[in-house]
């Protein structure tokens, strides 16, 4: 502040000392016209001596001390209003559902397995995964988090963040299917020997708007309140193995097809399998608490504890490959690709957060 003060006078010389040989002309020139219509307006100071100061030279000449004027007040209510907050955490995941479809046909519709799939009715349809769905539980779990944010305190009890937050679930689990649906239902009942799915870490990098109630009082303990909503990125590392039976007189699939003993062989022992990621963006909100305790000047020790729910996970980029052991389509010539769709649903955390609050002059 006393950089933009000095800096403040200095330019306020210099603009009156160019200006001075420039309003000594000009009282001059308007010394005559002044005299003459002072008979005639009341008002002498406005005509003859201030209606200068309201030109278009002279406001161009103020320009710089209205920037100045304003950065330093800017500066002022930044330094005594502004705060920033840095935590890190530990946090509860709650046990998850994956969802499980995929745009595949039914394996007998499979040209790698039933060369003679176009003469089925249904194997060249438009309508693909239709009523093929399963699904998969995996266990509760524990993570990490961490969050900066910057605030602004608009009143004494009231704030504004902005805030990133960053969550690792470490959640590690093989889990096999147990319910499905349709052509899926059946597979596992009579030929399906292995159907594991297994999820490994799922992240997310959000970021908030929060408003905050603060409870004032005259102790170093400032308890709060708050909520915040924003959007956030959902990351799970993801894998899927499905594997059939080797022993072709076990495998069902097929049985009533004239080339029912072709269709069985080729599909014994093949295995679908798919590794990736499983990324989407969803609407996510919070609701937290906690209390600032003053350790210097400026410098507080904050406790948190927050809900979020980050909403739901929805993808269809995890490829089935191999598919059946074979490339991931199904027709040799490459088209209809097949994909997992995969869907988490009502993804949240509880979080304990621990960090630093810094107030800004």
């Amino acid at each position: 502040m006393r950089f933009l003060s000095l800096l403040f006078v200095f330019i306020v010389n210099q603009n009156n000392s160019r200006n001075s040989r420039v309003q000594n002309n000009y009282f001059n020139q308007k010394n005559l016209n002044c005299h003459i219509q002072c008979s005639r307006i009341a008002n002498f100071k406005e005509l003859c001596g201030f209606n200068h100061l309201y030109s278009s030279q002279h406001m161009k000449n103020m320009t710089p001390l209205i920037i100045i004027f304003f950065l330093g007040s800017l500066s002022s209510f930044s330094q005594s209003s502004f705060y920033s907050k840095l935590t890190l955490g530990v946090s509860v995941n709650p046990s998850l559902t994956m969802n499980g479809n995929s745009n595949d046909r039914g394996s007998f519709c499979d040209e790698y397995i039933n060369p003679l799939y176009a003469s089925i009715a249904g194997c060249t349809s438009s309508e693909r995964g239709v009523g093929d769905g399963y699904s998969v539980d995996f266990g509760s779990t524990t993570g990490r988090s961490g969050s900066i944010s910057l605030g602004v305190q608009i009143l004494p009890a009231l704030g504004l963040e902005l805030e990133h937050h960053y969550a690792i679930a470490s959640y590690n689990d093989t889990s096999p299917v147990k319910t499905a649906t349709g052509v899926n239902r059946d597979k596992l009942q009579d030929e399906i020997v292995k159907s594991d799915e297994r999820l490994g870490d799922l992240k997310s990098s959000s970021f908030y708007g929060n408003i905050v109630f603060s409870f004032l009082s005259k102790s170093r303990l400032t308890p709060y309140l708050g909520a915040g909503a924003g959007l956030s990125r959902l990351h799970a590392e993801y894998a899927s193995v499905w594997a059939r039976n080797f022993d072709p007189n076990l495998i069902k699939t097929g049985e009533n097809l004239p080339n029912a003993d072709e269709v069985k062989t080729n599909l014994s022992g093949t295995v679908s399998s798919a590794f990736g990621p499983l990324e989407s963006s969803s609407f996510s909100w919070k609701a937290f608490s906690g209390f600032d305790y003053e350790l210097l000047d400026r410098t507080f020790f904050t406790f948190k504890v927050q809900f979020i729910q980050y909403g739901t996970l929805e993808s269809d980029e995890l490829v089935w490959d191999p598919l059946r052991s074979h490339p991931p389509n199904l027709r040799k010539d490459g088209s209809e690709p097949v994909k997992s769709i995969s869907t988490f649903e009502n993804i949240n955390a509880i979080s304990l957060n621990l960090g630093i609050r810094y107030n800004f002059l």
